[in-house]
């Protein structure tokens, strides 16, 4: 599976992790999105590199957070 593949396949349970942990405080950016977006891969998708969870990071915020 290439990496923009991988990536779109796992967004939602990303998505539905993060912002569980995020609670009622939105991301204002990736940066803010990314300790949880980490901590989710390491127990979930551990195989996943540091630059697909970033190309993750910077997907959610710009299509769900990002106002």
């Amino acid at each position: 599976m290439n990496r923009l593949a991988r990536i779109l396949a796992i967004m939602p349970e990303a998505f539905a992790a993060v912002d569980a942990a995020l609670g009622a405080s939105p991301a204002a950016s990736p940066e803010a999105l990314r300790p949880h977006l980490r901590r989710w891969r390491d127990e979930r998708y551990p195989h996943l590199s540091d630059a697909e969870c970033e190309s993750l990071a910077g997907c959610l915020h710009r299509n769900f957070y990002a106002r």
